[in-house]
């Protein structure tokens, strides 16, 4: 039974004049579509309509200059480096990201992504020991860790230091990590509080190139990661975010990044007109569907490859995995369907070569009648009430076992509708005439 949707408009309230004046410089539409913005001030609309890349000093973060100063130590001694990551597309972006710069560095640097279904998200004990026995010194966590305050304790016991890079929210106690990046903290300095893992991942990049600087090297050169994991972890595209995305989409565009570009080909997206909207329904899902039917480490390798050859064959992989996962969630909402059906009516005993009508809140079954039969049937019932004639005539039911029922109550499943005691029986594909219920 097809569900009415009722719109409901929210109209936005006119602009005051006072704001009118301070927007003087904009076409009456923009003005009202800033202010509905929350914009009211030249100098923010400004802001706004440029979208310039944001300027905001990442040591402003807390925490940034503790981190940055041991990874660089980390880099100097040439210890064994780990970036901990997560299996979505923000996980993945920020992974890519923050080895591909440690490694512009020189430092000696591998990536971890855990199994989704071995592991399960976060930090975890096992792949901490793991990291250890192969050497391991520092473990950089991006887009995960706030929340993991025993493994950290575990990574120390270790003799392991731990950075935390998470935007998700932190509980009471922070973990008592070697630095622990976060702008959800309680003491947070940093003007904007919606970036994505992988923008403090773009953070902590910017902070150690501006610490030491290498030929070439800007960490706007990533900002097409950016632009990918923000818009994929559907964070607010507001703020800081707007810019980063913005400015992402344009170097996406360009086609720097080869995995992008067989990922972009396999998808059937134009790379040079991509949109948030492409990275939304086109892209990001199918770098998701890795993590989520197998390992999101095909992912990670796609991003951070330059090969044709193998970007081709893990583009066209990712494909395949996002239709899997496709055919898997429609065979789970027709499951899901069936067993809505199932539970909101209650199935009686079917005779051989009777047929069944179902109705949104009851069903029934009389012989397969032709259409005068039919007619001459209901004509029948209607004499009296129809619940007391059809089921005492059917066997297994409560009213054909007990002479004395007289109500349909007893038996009836909850929100039947009552109307055939009115001597009016609900018909196959009709409503109920009494209005009396919502059959």
């Amino acid at each position: 039974m097809p569900v009415s949707m009722k719109k409901k408009w929210v109209i936005a309230p006119p602009i005051p004049e006072q704001v009118i004046q301070e927007l003087r410089d904009y076409p009456p539409l923009l003005r009202q579509l800033l202010y509905n913005r929350g914009i009211t001030d030249a100098a923010s609309a400004r802001d706004f309509m440029d979208a310039a890349p944001s300027r905001y000093d990442p040591f402003l973060l807390c925490d940034m200059e503790v981190a940055v100063e041991r990874l660089l130590q980390a880099v100097d001694r040439q210890e064994k480096i780990a970036v901990y990551g997560d299996y979505d597309v923000d996980g993945v972006t920020s992974t890519v990201l923050l080895v591909q710069v440690l490694r512009r560095l020189g430092a000696n640097v591998r990536e971890y992504i855990p199994n989704r279904f071995d592991e399960g998200y976060g930090l975890n004990r096992e792949a901490i020991s793991h990291l250890a026995e192969m050497g391991v010194r520092l473990v950089v966590t991006v887009d995960c860790g706030i929340r993991s305050p025993e493994e950290v304790e575990h990574a120390h016991s270790l003799g392991v230091d731990v950075i935390i890079s998470d935007h998700h929210h932190p509980q009471e106690t922070l973990p008592a990590a070697l630095a622990v990046v976060c702008h959800r903290r309680p003491d947070n300095t940093y003007p904007d509080t919606n970036l994505a893992g992988v923008g403090l991942a773009y953070k902590i990049a910017q902070a150690l190139l501006s610490r030491r600087p290498v030929p070439g090297v800007e960490a706007e050169d990533w900002l097409d990661l950016v632009a990918l994991g923000t818009v994929a972890d559907l964070v607010p595209l507001t703020g800081e975010n707007r810019k980063l995305v913005r400015a992402g989409l344009n170097r996406m565009r360009l086609g720097y990044r080869q995995g992008l570009v067989s990922l972009a080909q396999a998808a059937g997206v134009s790379l040079p007109r991509v949109t948030a909207n492409e990275i939304a329904y086109y892209l990001g899902p199918r770098l998701n569907a890795a993590g989520r039917l197998e390992s999101a480490l095909a992912a990670f390798e796609l991003l951070n490859s330059d090969d044709v050859f193998q970007t081709g064959m893990l583009a066209q992989r990712l494909d395949d995995q996002n239709r899997e996962r496709q055919k898997l969630t429609l065979q789970t909402q027709v499951q899901a369907e069936a067993c809505r059906r199932r539970f909101r009516r209650k199935r009686w005993p079917v005779k051989p070569g009777w047929r069944t009508y179902c109705s949104p809140s009851i069903r029934i079954s009389i012989p397969a009648l032709s259409g005068w039969q039919r007619r001459s049937w209901w004509k029948h019932i209607t004499a009296r009430p129809w619940w007391a004639r059809w089921a005492r005539s059917s066997p297994g039911h409560p009213a054909a076992a007990s002479p004395s029922f007289t109500s349909p109550k007893r038996w009836m499943p909850a929100g039947t509708c009552w109307c055939g005691t009115a001597g009016m029986p609900w018909r196959p594909g009709s409503r109920c005439a009494m209005k009396t219920c919502r059959s």
